[in-house]
């Protein structure tokens, strides 16, 4: 009797874990997603680079997401902080970051495309990484995101012991993960066909449109999630 408790608390303890684990997995999908602007420069970066510079912009993004991870799943203060002071300032973050991403796009459709030569001396891979880590990191509206995912998929305001908070941690990354060998692929196989030009512009458009799209939500809440 006492044998068979014992494995049946052992499979619940699995079962508990493995879905931790695809919840955590599911999170950093969801939050890692490259549909933002933190995402579209981070695109960018890794089309007009190639070898490690390509790597590195991704991994900038995904450094930013694992630190953030970390903090809300260690640091219960953090979470406190963010949850307290944060959403009573929303509008005007959506206001500021849409400010800084709209003239971030104009920038970019407005860029000449540099040499070779010039780029090379540049735009090399910790210039890239610490672009794409920078701009992940210091975007507030990024701890919005992480505090509404992670609270909607019950990782947070939890009972969590330390093994679950690790696999948490894990999932995260793992999730984090995911989209970027496909788009990194991809990339590798298009290569021949972008025109930096082109992808400036384009980067620079979608830019304007979050921007704009931010930007509005500060004064229309109710119609935009």
């Amino acid at each position: 009797m006492v044998i068979k408790t014992s494995s049946f608390n052992s499979f619940e303890t699995f079962m508990n874990h493995y879905q931790i684990f695809l919840r955590a997995l599911l999170a950093g999908m969801i939050v890692s997603a490259p549909i933002g602007p933190v995402g579209v420069v981070t695109i960018r970066y890794a089309v007009l680079h190639k070898g490690i510079a390509r790597f590195a912009a991704a991994f900038g993004m995904i450094t930013a997401d694992l630190i953030y991870t970390f903090l809300f799943i260690f640091d219960k203060h953090f979470v406190s902080f963010i949850e307290k002071k944060l959403p009573s300032h929303e509008m005007a973050l959506h206001f500021s970051v849409g400010i800084l991403v709209l003239l971030i796009g104009l920038r970019l459709i407005l860029q000449k495309r540099a040499s070779n030569k010039t780029e090379q001396k540049i735009l090399y891979s910790q210039h890239v990484f610490f672009t794409t880590f920078g701009f992940a990191l210091l975007n507030p509206l990024n701890l919005l995101g992480f505090l509404l995912v992670l609270t909607i998929l019950g990782l947070i305001h939890v009972s969590l012991s330390l093994t679950s908070r690790f696999l948490v941690l894990i999932g995260m990354i793992c999730g984090a993960s995911t989209w970027w060998p496909f788009i990194l692929f991809w990339i590798r196989k298009n290569q021949k066909n972008f025109d930096h030009k082109l992808i400036n512009r384009i980067t620079g458009i979608i830019l304007i449109i979050i921007g704009i799209y931010y930007i509005i939500n500060m004064f229309v809440p109710s119609f935009l999630p």
